[in-house]
């Protein structure tokens, strides 16, 4: 019985760890990156700070649109591959980011 049984013979079930203020400190960077870079890119004109004001936007869009599906796409990969355990909350931990960026 114990060589039919999955955990005995490979271990724990592997996780995904996600902490809270590394993901949001992250997001935040990545969102200050994008500006600074168009900025940078085009430099300190009206241009410039246009193109990072519109890239820091999409960006926020794609944060928010991932936060949003995240949830409902761990629950279905969690029926296809059981074995794998996804993070706890992580769409709440994706809308701090959001607003962090």
């Amino acid at each position: 019985m114990v060589a039919l049984d999955n955990h005995a013979i490979f271990g724990s079930v592997p996780r995904l760890r996600v902490k809270l203020a590394s993901l949001v400190a992250g997001i935040a960077l990545v969102s200050v990156a994008v500006v600074l870079g168009a900025i940078g890119f085009r430099g300190f004109a009206e241009n410039g700070v246009r193109l990072g004001r519109k890239l820091a936007w999409r960006y926020t869009l794609l944060l928010f649109f991932a936060a949003t599906v995240v949830e409902a796409a761990c629950r279905l990969t969690a029926r296809l591959v059981p074995d794998f355990a996804w993070p706890e909350r992580l769409s709440r931990k994706l809308f701090w980011g959001f607003c962090a960026s």
